[in-house]
């Protein structure tokens, strides 16, 4: 069972509890022994820093970056949903409005305020870190770090004019260095023309064409935002199916909605060799079947998205012996301890899913223990939300179709669309369905897949079920509000054990 293990609710970050100039704060030189250093200010590290604060620990949070928040508050989570939002509404006004009775004039978007707003919702957020860390008594340097010992840090500030660099002595170490984008050793990113998902947030201008190498969330997210604006988007995908490890029903589904909208997939394919003049790019691209065929591709935007890898370059890691898989992740235990029993690690550097609230509550789980060795750390991955920002919208928990055939489980499946739901064709977004793996006999919630309207949000129902070992006859047998788009849960449910309502 994946407990939350903490019910405390961190203020809200609206820019309106900050002042308009930046809250700057250096430190000078710490002398004091600190219970924790958290190396890593993105979600898992400022959020364990916190969490170490209220509970009385002395603790230092030290992030290289310059700004909190990690990737995904400056490079990820964050900016990107902030575009996708802003170009949703773009595509709405001028695609969808007329049918709602509202004439929308057609003219262009206007790509520098999008993107100034993206900025603004950035900064608002990572200068709302600071705020947070000053609040709640956290010392946090803008540094690098280099473990020397189980026990001591060196730290070298970003600016020589900032104090809280040395050494530093503490009695507990956690690694919360996050993860990089993968790309090819014959494929250098220049991030103007050749881009990872770092430059894809940034663009100056919207490409005429771009090509995104990898059909997995993050490039079709990316590749929605452009595609929105008005780019001429072709996926290239490896596997036979997008979404990476997406129950496949809900993947073909969403590779069709994707496709209505105009959007391209080669797959299975692969790259097999890209060229730049005069900023145009020509990409070989070999399909992957029986007989295949080669064909070469033009674009102004290459988006090379074929995933992430653990990061603690400078660490130090191999000169004190901590321990490193052969998926180049930190070796940990159930407690998340790496074979230095004082030095833990969290979020991308270890096994499981690369989210960033995953890191979240890793983080807070070893804070925990660190304030009392006699609390134990209960994570289950498999209970973990993950989500697909596109229109519409994919969110799950829990096993998939495929898994559990794998595995040899018994199971049964409901299902509803959103066709059915008297909300979604009220609002006019009806696209997609809700899936419910229960167990065959017991029916006890094994997966839960939403592709639709709002799945980001819905999907928090049956991840709470599914905490609670709940069946589908509890979530099918509960009054859902009317209308509401919740009750294609409550529908999909009842499908399961007996028969739907409205279907």
């Amino acid at each position: 069972m994946f407990s939350l293990l903490h019910n405390s609710k961190l203020p809200s970050l609206s820019g309106t509890l900050f002042p308009k100039t930046a809250l700057l704060r250096t430190l000078s030189k710490i002398t004091e022994e600190q219970d924790v250093v958290i190396i890593g200010g993105g979600p898992g590290g400022y959020v364990a820093a916190i969490k170490a604060a209220q509970l009385g620990l002395k603790v230092t949070c030290v992030d290289k970056r310059g700004s909190f928040g990690g990737t995904c508050l400056n490079v990820g989570c964050i900016p990107s949903k902030a575009l996708l939002h802003t170009t949703h509404m773009y595509h709405t006004a001028m695609h969808e409005f007329p049918k709602y009775g509202i004439e929308s004039p057609k003219s262009p978007p206007n790509l520098k305020k999008i993107m100034a707003h993206k900025r603004s919702a950035v900064t608002s957020l990572t200068k709302g870190i600071e705020y947070l860390f000053k609040k709640n008594k956290v010392s946090y340097i803008k540094g690098t770090a280099t473990i020397n010992s189980a026990n001591e840090i060196d730290v070298v500030p970003l600016k020589k004019s900032e104090d809280g660099g040395g050494t530093i002595k503490t009695k507990n170490i956690v690694i919360a260095t996050g993860s990089d984008y993968i790309t090819f050793p014959w494929l250098p990113v220049d991030e103007e023309v050749i881009v990872s998902s770092t430059g894809a947030l940034s663009l100056s201008q919207v490409p005429k064409k771009m090509i995104v190498i990898g059909g997995g969330v993050i490039g079709l997210e990316l590749g929605t935002v452009w595609k929105r604006l008005g780019a001429e988007v072709t996926v290239v995908e490896l596997l036979n199916n997008i979404g990476g490890t997406l129950d496949l029903e809900v993947a073909r589904e969403l590779k069709k909605q994707l496709s209505r909208q105009k959007m391209k997939f080669l797959m299975p394919a692969k790259v097999t060799n890209v060229t730049v003049e005069n900023k145009i790019a020509s990409v070989e691209v070999q399909t992957c079947c029986k007989n295949p065929k080669k064909m070469k591709l033009e674009a102004d935007c290459v988006l090379v998205s074929v995933g992430r890898k653990p990061y603690y370059e400078g660490l130090g890691l191999e000169k004190i012996g901590v321990q490193i898989n052969n998926d180049r992740r930190i070796n940990v235990n159930d407690h998340l301890q790496t074979n230095i029993p004082n030095i833990y690690a969290i979020g991308d550097v270890i096994h499981g899913p690369m989210l960033a609230h995953k890191a979240e509550e890793e983080g807070v789980a070893v804070v925990e223990r660190i304030a009392d060795p006699n609390k134990s750390i209960i994570l289950n991955h498999k209970l973990i939300p993950g989500v697909v920002y596109t229109d519409p919208e994919v969110a799950s928990v829990g096993c998939s179709e495929e898994q559990l055939k794998g595995a040899g489980v018994e199971y049964k499946v409901g299902k509803f669309p959103y066709m059915a739901n008297s909300r979604a064709k009220a609002v006019g977004d009806f696209k997609g369905f809700v899936k419910i793996i229960s167990h065959r006999k017991t029916g006890e919630l094994l997966g839960a897949h939403i592709i639709g309207p709002n799945a980001s949000e819905a999907i928090h129902e049956l991840a709470l079920g599914m905490n609670l070992n709940c069946t589908d006859r509890d979530i099918g047998e509960m009054c859902h509000a009317h209308p509401t788009l919740s009750e294609a849960i409550k529908e999909a449910a009842m499908d399961g054990y007996f028969k739907a309502i409205h279907l």
